[in-house]
């Protein structure tokens, strides 16, 4: 791409929002390139400390045109940031995120739940069991982000069995200690339920 021809439009999170951006303004005569820092070529691409993030241009003979059909994309359209995460539950089954050695899975799943506390649609709550109860007690290194999740209304319900299974009743710091009754009802009130 000639940085001299194009312009920087906007910067947005994910490729499913960029490529119905691109497709609304291609549908109004705005030619569109799309930019990603990726490593490799796949469906979701893993990015480098970008976290998502998709860069969009426009020419610049076409960029004042350009910035006010984006302002009318952002008035009329929701944000996927808005709805993707209503009406869901999400179950931690695991001390960290993933398979692969601890630092890894732990470093993994800090960084899923700062995204996830930072966009405006949140889940309606997280379950914790099995191995993932542990994330919810002393010395877990995702409390911060956790309180900050409870804190902006997401319940945390914890499994009383296994926190009595591993010995760990007192030493819960964020959530309710509930039983499967409780992550039965809220998995039977949500239309989407993800597992890690």
């Amino acid at each position: 791409m000639d940085e001299m021809k194009w312009e920087k439009l906007t910067e947005v999170y994910g490729r499913l929002e960029a490529d119905m951006l691109k497709s609304f303004l291609e549908a109004e005569g705005i030619a569109v390139e799309l930019f990603q820092e990726a490593v490799g070529h796949h469906i979701y691409p893993t990015t480098i400390d970008g976290l998502g993030r998709v860069q969009i241009y426009t020419p610049k003979e076409q960029a004042a045109q350009a910035r006010e059909l984006l302002q009318v994309y952002q008035e009329t359209s929701p944000s996927p940031d808005e709805e993707y995460m209503q009406d869901t539950i999400i179950q931690i089954t695991n001390y960290g995120m993933g398979k692969g050695d601890q630092p890894l899975q732990l470093k993994l799943i800090a960084k899923y739940l700062e995204l996830i506390q930072a966009n405006l649609s949140l889940p309606n709550a997280i379950c914790f069991y099995t191995d993932g109860v542990k994330l919810v007690v002393e010395g877990s290194p995702v409390l911060t982000q956790l309180r900050g999740l409870e804190s902006k209304g997401v319940r945390l319900i914890i499994c009383s069995t296994c926190l009595e299974h591993y010995g760990l009743t007192d030493k819960v710091q964020v959530g309710i200690v509930g039983g499967m009754t409780d992550i039965i009802e809220a998995q039977t009130k949500t239309a989407k339920v993800i597992t890690l």
